[in-house]
């Protein structure tokens, strides 16, 4: 892995790390060299904002949507800061997963729990010409095009 690439996938770790717990992460290539392996796939738990009131009523059906709502909104926002600092969705996209618990009792409400949401995401920016220049392949196709 180059060191580009584990700037980049530092950064992404930085940027999202409000919204996001990162599991992990994959290069899309590994070619190594200066060039970076981008796009990066990453698996991450999306993380509760502390300071949301969401034990409201807990164990009601509506508290359990309050959650779900509350988990994509951070997924949302995570992406959001990633587009802001020049991360696009990249070929991967994005999926997430939400999982809960729930004991069902005649005559009583359904009880949600254990709420959790784990999202993956691929994510590249756009590469200056230089950047591309330095790519193993780019730099491949000029060889073997200027020999044949």
């Amino acid at each position: 892995m180059s060191l580009t690439s584990v700037k980049e996938i530092g950064a992404i770790h930085e940027i999202v790390d409000p919204w996001l717990r990162i599991r992990s992460y994959s290069a899309a290539r590994e070619v190594g060299g200066l060039y970076p392996e981008g796009p990066y796939t990453f698996e991450a738990d999306v993380k509760v904002d502390p300071a949301a009131p969401l034990d409201a009523e807990w164990g009601s059906a509506q508290a359990a949507r309050s959650v779900r709502a509350h988990l994509l909104s951070r997924a949302a926002d995570a992406l959001d800061a990633l587009e802001t600092a020049g991360w696009h969705l990249g070929g991967g996209g994005m999926q997430i997963e939400i999982t809960s618990g729930a004991d069902w009792v005649p005559g009583r409400p359904s009880l949600h729990g254990g709420i959790a949401a784990k999202m993956r995401f691929t994510v590249d920016r756009h590469r200056t010409e230089a950047e591309r220049a330095m790519d193993p392949e780019v730099m491949a196709d000029k060889l073997l095009g200027r020999l044949i």
